[in-house]
Formats: C-alpha cells, structure tokens, sequence
C-alpha cells in the first residue's frame, strides 16, 4: 500500500511539472528549501518519415507549373510529401481527415492550422522561401507526417 501512495504521489508531482507553461520548472531542492529552476525541455524535432527521407529532387512530384498547387492530408501524410513548387505559386492544403492537422515549414514563421475537412489556401510569393533551396515541413501536431518542398 505505501508503494502505491508513492507511485501515486509521484505521478501527480510528475504530472504537475510536466504541464507548466512556464520557460522552466521549479524543482525543489532535497537539502535546501531554495528552489532550483532548470531549464523546460525543448520540443524534439520531427523525426523524417521514410518518404521524406528519399525525398530526393530528381524523384520529387512537379508542380511548378501549378498555379496553385495542391496538398491534400490524409490518412496521417501530406500527398505528395516530396514535390519541386514555385515559391509565388498559391498553395492549397486540402485536409481530408478527420482531425486537425497543421502543415509547417521548418526554418520558417510558416504553422499554418489545417482543421478538420477544411481548405488552407494562401496566394503565394511573400518572398519568405528561397528559390533553389529544399524546405521540410511537417504536421506540428503529428511530426511523424513530414515531406520535402523544393522551391524553383
């Protein structure tokens, strides 16, 4: 029975650490009463899906010649997850899950939300991707959906 208060104990004290919204967490000290803050652990990177990872620009779908192009999401992956695009294109994201998704330009301010059955669409250009240069993204909500932009 005391094994099981202390497990229980453990997971609440656990739980509450784990859920601050703070830059840190305060943790206190076993000799002292001063509380030692350390630093809250940072969001692991996506890890690349098998697809993303072969993405390579000789294999990647063309759609440069889309004006726009379109994305769809379902079934936890973006298709086509490995295209060459034109950074003034306009882009459409088509989520056809059931669930929200976000479609995320990794090095970029680009986390753009993908409801449930909806369409994202943006006009395009804004010059915030540079031609020549291979972009990843990833859903944020589900990094093990990533893919490859390479931008003409």
């Amino acid at each position: 029975m005391r094994r099981m208060c202390l497990g229980v104990a453990l997971l609440i004290v656990g739980g509450v650490a784990c859920s601050s919204k703070d830059a840190g967490t305060t943790v206190a000290s076993s000799t002292s009463r001063t509380p030692v803050v350390t630093p809250a652990p940072s969001s692991p990177a996506p890890t690349p899906s098998a697809a993303a990872l072969t993405c390579k620009e000789a294999k990647a779908v063309d759609l440069s010649s889309d004006d726009p192009f379109t994305i769809t999401v379902d079934h936890f992956q973006f298709t086509p997850d490995c295209f060459i695009a034109s950074a003034e294109a306009a882009i459409a994201i088509e989520n056809n899950a059931d669930i929200n998704h976000t479609f995320s330009i990794d090095g970029t301010l680009v986390n753009a939300p993908l409801r449930a059955h909806h369409t994202y669409k943006h006009s395009g250009g804004g010059g915030f991707l540079t031609p020549g240069t291979a972009y990843p993204f990833h859903c944020s909500i589900h990094p093990q959906m990533t893919g490859t932009w390479f931008v003409v």
